[in-house]
């Protein structure tokens, strides 16, 4: 059975407010409580205070207090304080509202009480913090009045506690049920926009990335669909790339292969004798595929290889630099183009694979030597750079527009249609170059070599650094 996230958020925060609303209420009951309670033992011990005096008259008169159960019970609050001389014996008063009293001895034994429950003990309270009464020849006794001997409150408390439980419980539905309110709009708020993300999700597997996420949240949730925006963006931009891949893999082979069986058609015929000229050229078809199809199984390498399985090495940036001009200096001699390289002495080694890294570099040299015009120059050049090896391939040739730099990196991706099939590339070798050394933790971009030409600047972190 699925279970709404909306319900599950409304009963927690429901749950919490209202366990915080009951906890409230029993915490200004219980506080209200005995803040009556106080104040009804302050007001009983006020009262024994106010009739102390009298009965420690009748104690020194007769010497005892037994006897004055009779008087107490008729004794007026409001006469106690004018109660002087012989006790007023023509009359005490009235009642004393029934008041419960009690006096005890300095030893604790119960002498005189009126109107006790059914359920005292006739023991004296703890802490004896009655009023002390002084009689003849030091005695003493104790006066308790009330809440003082027994925990209780009068009518006009109870009224009142009452009153104050019906207003917690009316306030306690009131607020329950805007709490209620509150839940549920909280809840829409953080349950719909994810909601909205889940619908996302599934309009992504479905291949649809035109999603209707709010980005312009400042919160958590905001912050979710932004990054799932972003992430769907990367997968659109790979999935168009693999798109155009095939596509474009398909389109490299179709033309090779087209025009290889054609000739080999023709040949078949007997429309024309093949003759060296042909075999050259048919054999340049063949080559062509060959490079490509290596260049493809090079990329589908690059992509599914584990780096943490890769072996490394300490690797001599600057012998590779070497040995990659020693490769290719004869080639560029041919095409009457000047290859220099300037290698710092004792360059730190770099960790990586020796026969990627070169492949790199033969890349770079390839597009080099088909891209610089005959009485240019290339220079490679190897500095120690900022934790780490900075190389640069710099030649003389027609330039990249700045605004293209970045995307001769893409796959298959040609200035011109005929700027690499005529010298025979593949379109492919920079991307290999930077997958290479992107894997190394390194960068390889393009710079301007003025006043006309490239720079192709490697960067390479040093085996500590890349540690």
């Amino acid at each position: 059975m699925r279970r709404s996230l909306a319900l599950r958020i409304g009963a927690v925060l429901a749950l919490s407010v209202l366990l915080s609303l009951i906890a409230f209420v029993l915490a200004v009951n219980a506080v209200a409580s005995s803040a009556i309670r106080d104040l009804s033992r302050a007001n009983d011990r006020g009262t024994a205070v106010r009739i102390a005096p009298w009965i420690e008259q009748y104690f020194r008169e007769r010497g005892t207090v037994r006897g004055i159960e009779g008087v107490l019970g008729r004794v007026q609050h409001r006469d106690m304080g004018s109660m002087t001389g012989p006790m007023r014996r023509k009359g005490y008063g009235t009642p004393l509202r029934g008041d419960t009293m009690a006096l005890f001895s300095n030893t604790g034994e119960l002498l005189v009480a009126t109107n006790l429950p059914p359920t005292f003990e006739g023991r004296e309270p703890p802490g004896r913090n009655g009023v002390v009464l002084r009689g003849p020849n030091g005695a003493t006794a104790r006066l308790y009045v009330g809440s003082m001997l027994v925990d209780r409150v009068g009518p006009l408390e109870r009224q009142f506690l009452q009153a104050l439980r019906i207003a917690g419980a009316v306030t306690f539905a009131v607020v329950a049920a805007a709490a209620s309110l509150l839940v549920l709009i909280v809840s829409r708020m953080v349950v719909r926009p994810i909601g909205r993300i889940a619908a996302a999700t599934q309009s992504v597997a479905r291949g649809d990335f035109d999603l209707d996420l709010d980005t312009r949240r400042e919160d958590e949730i905001g912050s979710l669909a932004r990054s799932f925006r972003a992430m769907a963006d990367e997968i659109r931009r790979q999935e168009e790339t693999r798109r155009r891949f095939i596509a474009d893999s398909a389109h490299e082979l179709r033309t090779p292969v087209s025009l290889l069986s054609t000739q080999i058609e023709m040949i078949r015929d007997g429309v024309y004798t093949p003759d060296a000229d042909q075999i050259k050229r048919m054999n340049g078809y063949v080559e062509r595929m060959t490079r490509l199809v290596s260049d493809l199984g090079a990329l589908a390498a690059l992509d599914t290889a584990d780096d943490t399985n890769t072996p490394l090495e300490a690797v001599d940036p600057g012998e590779l630099v070497v040995t990659a001009h020693d490769a290719f200096v004869d080639q560029f001699a041919a095409a009457r183009v000047d290859l220099s390289v300037d290698v710092t002495a004792a360059l730190p080694p770099v960790n990586g694979d020796r026969v990627r890294l070169a492949q790199v570099f033969d890349n770079v040299l390839s597009n080099a030597l088909r891209h610089t015009p005959p009485g240019s120059r290339v220079t490679i050049t190897a500095r120690s750079s900022d934790r780490g090896v900075r190389i640069e391939i710099a030649d003389q040739g027609p330039g990249i527009p700045e605004e293209m730099r970045e995307r001769v990196f893409d796959r298959f991706y040609r200035l011109d249609d005929s700027r690499n099939r005529a010298g025979g590339g593949t379109g492919l070798g920079l991307a290999i170059s930077r997958e290479i050394v992107a894997a190394h933790g390194g960068s390889i971009t393009i710079e301007e070599n003025a006043p006309s030409g490239v720079c192709v600047v490697i960067y390479l972190p040093t085996a500590r650094a890349a540690s």
